[in-house]
């Protein structure tokens, strides 16, 4: 429950522009760091009713694409994620990831940021599969009524 408290309070401040005092935190650093970038916070985003998701923060300002992630467990995590919402994004909006300036990936968590960045042949290869399963899964959902 404490990582649902933290991604809400982390919102809170991203919207309302309250900067942190203490940026040794992880929380700290994702909240000053978005806000630095002008991210909005828990976007959805939407291709279709197959495919979509809700991604922590967001900007696209510039030509470049910033996809955060707050990660307040334990577990290991994966950029893998962030491609995904990368490729939603650029579905969503009709964006050629090969006309990006930039595709910056940030994962926070245990005191670090590690930043990525996005591979616009792999973002691509991903956009290709969502497509080619939303069309499946409507075919079949067709047959299946």
């Amino acid at each position: 429950m404490e990582g649902i408290e933290q991604h809400r309070y982390a919102a809170i401040c991203i919207e309302e522009g309250i900067v942190q005092d203490d940026e040794t935190t992880t929380v700290g650093m994702y909240i000053n760091q978005c806000i630095q970038y002008k991210m909005s916070s828990e976007v959805v985003l939407f291709y279709s009713p197959n495919a979509f998701g809700t991604v922590d923060a967001i900007s696209y300002r510039y030509g470049v694409l910033r996809i955060s992630d707050l990660k307040t467990g334990v577990s290991r995590s994966s950029e893998h994620q962030l491609e995904v919402y990368a490729a939603l994004f650029c579905l969503e909006y009709g964006i050629d990831p090969f006309l990006m300036r930039g595709i910056e990936l940030r994962i926070y968590q245990d005191n670090t940021v590690r930043l990525y960045s996005g591979d616009p042949y792999f973002i691509k290869a991903i956009m290709d599969k969502i497509m080619k399963f939303d069309e499946i899964l409507n075919v079949l959902r067709e047959t299946l009524t």
